[in-house]
């Protein structure tokens, strides 16, 4: 009896040491979060943690129409599509469809003798490392970004890209000159992935949105990621804001594979516990180092930022659109994931959503 009795208290205390933890980390969190709003441009923050496939969403401030931001409001996810179609390519991979070491011209139709420099080609490494040398974006006008208004920018982008077709995407393709080696240059691209999601069509005979919904949405249970939102669905898209509160354009459908996905908090964790299941062959793949710095800390996945740090493998990416930023990261052996986004774009947005991220993880890694 007095041994059931001990049991029962102990059981009693543990409980409450779990709700102490728990309710410390909200206190925690609604600090921080609440400063950051407080003493910057950032002016709402939507915060979801993953632990043992448990969630939690935080939301903080205005979105801009006098609201809180909320589970059914969608946000443009931008450059973390990218992990998408790095998915889709690891499955390729996978299925014995391509290696990532092939030319990628073995899937093209015509010559693009000019993918290539002194006899060294594009390969969907250098694609996936933005070491290929392909230009940031179509149609390529570098002069734009030569002392750039970043207030007027991303119009200008806009307006450029926002009707690019297929045909048009080959044509500025077959233009394109190198200037040093694949895979030796870091230049970031938005016109690889969007090769690569072409190239994946044809290997499967299937377009984009299929192949999402057939190889992650259905098994991760995303319902509400999306290329294209239905008319009702628009109202919930959230506005995005340049650091100095002046609306932002949304990207445009020619983006596609580079950053049109729009998601709400509840399907991106869906998301992080999909990628923390590395029985997943394909999820495995798309976190394996493809390429690292001679001091082996930093590695590249399937369009994956990696570090690794006393054995403990971070996982992350961050996604920015022309008015949202978004900053994701994971950690497969741990079981914990984090994702913030915001409806504002600038220089430093992402560096304090990095920061942000990383004192929720140090707050909750270690709390039951």
């Amino acid at each position: 009896m007095k041994k059931y009795i001990l049991l029962n208290i102990l059981i009693f205390l543990t409980s409450i040491s779990f709700g102490q933890s728990k309710d410390q980390s909200k206190i925690f969190i609604d600090s921080i979060a609440n400063q950051l709003i407080k003493k910057s441009e950032i002016k709402s923050l939507s915060i979801g943690i993953v632990k043992n496939n448990k969630t939690q969403v935080y939301y903080y401030g205005d979105t801009g129409n006098g609201n809180k931001p909320n589970n059914s409001n969608y946000y443009e996810i931008a450059s973390l599509t990218k992990t998408f179609t790095g998915l889709l390519l690891a499955q390729a991979v996978n299925d014995k469809k391509l290696t990532i070491d092939d030319d990628v011209r073995k899937y093209l139709k015509g010559n693009y003798k000019n993918l290539e420099y002194n006899g060294k080609p594009i390969t969907f490494r250098s694609i996936l490392t933005h070491k290929s040398g392909l230009p940031y974006t179509f149609p390529n006008k570098p002069e734009i970004f030569i002392n750039p208004d970043y207030d007027k920018l991303p119009f200008i982008l806009d307006s450029l890209e926002r009707n690019f077709t297929k045909d048009k995407f080959f044509q500025e393709l077959a233009k394109v000159k190198l200037d040093t080696l694949p895979g030796t240059k870091f230049q970031y691209s938005n016109v690889g992935p969007n090769l690569t999601a072409y190239i994946l069509e044809d290997v499967y005979k299937m377009d984009y949105q299929k192949l999402l919904e057939k190889y992650i949405f259905k098994s991760a249970k995303m319902k509400s990621t999306k290329l294209t939102l239905a008319e009702n669905e628009n109202k919930y898209l959230v506005q995005g804001y340049s650091t100095k509160r002046i609306k932002m354009p949304f990207n445009g459908p020619s983006i596609r594979a580079a950053g049109a996905l729009k998601s709400t908090l509840p399907d991106m964790l869906n998301y992080i516990i999909f990628q923390l299941n590395e029985k997943n062959e394909a999820v495995k793949l798309s976190h394996s180092p493809i390429w690292k710095e001679q001091n082996g800390t930093y590695m590249k996945g399937y369009f994956w930022q990696m570090d690794s740090e006393n054995g403990n493998d971070k996982i992350f990416q961050n996604g920015g659109s022309f008015g949202t930023s978004s900053w994701l990261e994971f950690y497969p052996k741990e079981k914990i994931g984090l994702i913030i986004i915001t409806n504002v774009s600038g220089q430093d947005v992402h560096d304090k959503l990095s920061a942000l991220t990383t004192n929720i993880y140090n707050k909750i890694k270690d709390n039951n």
